[in-house]
């Protein structure tokens, strides 16, 4: 999937895509390559003006908590994020593969100022285990690393299943795991 191109496009119109204090993309960023994926995938992205848009101010990334570079200090990122409005529940696997917990894609606060980026997921999980009210028969597995936590939340209107793999502690072969779960439709996200 070529997200590049979108994503410059966006750049070029000076839209906030990556943050200047952490080494990852804002929900803006990722929507953007969503934007990308589900032309490749061949499905009609749902609308940004669709999910519920909330805000974290004051935050500090991963570039500040390995320098604590006063320049990035002076001027933090905030987090935006974009809850689906429709219905789905999410089931989390820690690495052994068995053990469960509820979880979501999006939390609504985070605890301090440098964990901005963990409304995203709750932060990197083995595996993400996510029912939607879509009904059309397509279940999705990303493999992805914590670029990936927030763009998963923008998939729920158009995956049945969304099964989210973090590439470094999926507990399962994946060679199995997509015949044994059904698994229609395969991204590698990083």
């Amino acid at each position: 999937v070529d997200a590049y191109s979108k994503i410059k496009k966006a750049y070029d119109r000076n839209e906030y895509l990556y943050f200047r204090s952490d080494h990852h993309w804002t929900a803006l960023g990722a929507y953007r390559a969503y934007e990308a994926f589900a032309k490749s995938a061949s499905f009609t992205p749902t609308p940004l003006m669709e999910f519920e848009n909330r805000r974290v101010d004051e935050f500090l990334g991963t570039f500040y908590s390995s320098t604590y570079d006063k320049n990035l200090k002076e001027s933090p990122d905030f987090v935006s994020f974009y809850a689906p409005k429709n219905e789905y529940s999410v089931t989390n696997y820690r690495e052994n593969g068995v053990d469960t917990y509820k979880g979501t894609l999006v939390y609504k606060s985070v605890s301090n100022i440098s964990h901005g980026y963990l409304v995203f997921m709750g932060g990197d999980i083995p595996l993400s285990v996510i029912e939607t009210d879509v009904k059309n028969g397509r279940s999705l597995l990303i493999f992805k690393e914590s670029y990936g936590n927030a763009f998963v939340p923008f998939l729920t209107g158009n995956f049945e299943k969304i099964y989210v793999a973090d590439i470094r502690t999926f507990p399962f072969n994946a060679v199995n795991f997509v015949p044994e779960n059904g698994i229609t439709d395969v991204l590698f996200l990083n």
